[in-house]
């Protein structure tokens, strides 16, 4: 079968989340043509053992960065959509079939999608309804410029990524967002909010519910003004 989606992950360390990431996207991608790219940041961990064991393309890079890592799983890259996700990250059964029915859609060049805690963490109330709320936020947002509710979950033509020269690599935060506002001017880039990633919410949980809107706040308001980030450095959470 013919690559349609290539799902590219990057990782770091993440022996204790990409078993079950990969596991969830082989059932999900069974029969659409899929394949699934890891791009480890030499990991001293088992990260590329359990990626290679469960079916995936493992490619090993001395350089740090979530950019640097998405732009290399890109350029391998061999289907025609690219899928960017975090290591944590649980994509619902039905991803490719709804991709398959956005992208057929004249105009369509990405797509975004809803992010809702995982249930396999048991989030509490509080942080269920904090998503929820989050989402609702992201959503007014897009209505006014296409964003993301974060990389878990953004939706790209491989050849309009490769026109923009994939992501800011200079940018050590918020290059998902900035990503996004490039490629909606290139065409339609619709929040699928029917359509929701699974997430661990371990960053949330290590910041605590004011420093996490803080940062994620501060920096889609740095970035809206001075098309930097507010940030000179994200540090990974495991």
């Amino acid at each position: 079968m013919a690559i349609r989606f290539s799902v590219i992950i990057p990782t770091y360390m993440e022996e204790r989340a990409i078993g079950r990431t990969l596991k969830h996207l082989n059932l999900a991608g069974r029969g659409y043509g899929m394949e699934i790219i890891v791009v480890d940041s030499d990991s001293p961990d088992s990260t590329r053992e359990i990626a290679s064991g469960l079916g995936a393309r493992v490619l090993n890079i001395s350089k740090r960065g979530i950019s640097v890592a998405r732009n290399h799983g890109a350029m391998q890259a061999n289907g025609e959509i690219l899928i960017f996700i975090d290591a944590d990250a649980i994509v619902p059964d039905n991803l490719f079939s709804r991709l398959e029915s956005v992208f057929s859609e004249p105009g369509v060049i990405g797509a975004s999608c809803s992010m809702m805690p995982d249930p396999w963490v048991k989030p509490t109330l509080f942080e269920y309804t904090f998503y929820r709320a989050w989402s609702g936020i992201k959503s007014l947002a897009h209505a006014v410029k296409p964003c993301t509710s974060g990389e878990n979950g953004i939706m790209v033509r491989k050849e309009t990524f490769s026109r923009l020269g994939g992501f800011d690599e200079n940018l050590p935060a918020i290059e998902d967002l900035d990503f996004v506002f490039r490629a909606s001017r290139c065409g339609s880039f619709p929040l699928l909010r029917d359509l929701t990633i699974k997430d661990s919410i371990r960053r949330f949980r290590e910041l605590g519910v004011l420093a996490f809107s803080k940062t994620y706040l501060t920096n889609w308001i740095y970035y809206t003004f001075m098309k930097n980030s507010r940030v000179s450095e994200w540090h990974p959470v495991r």
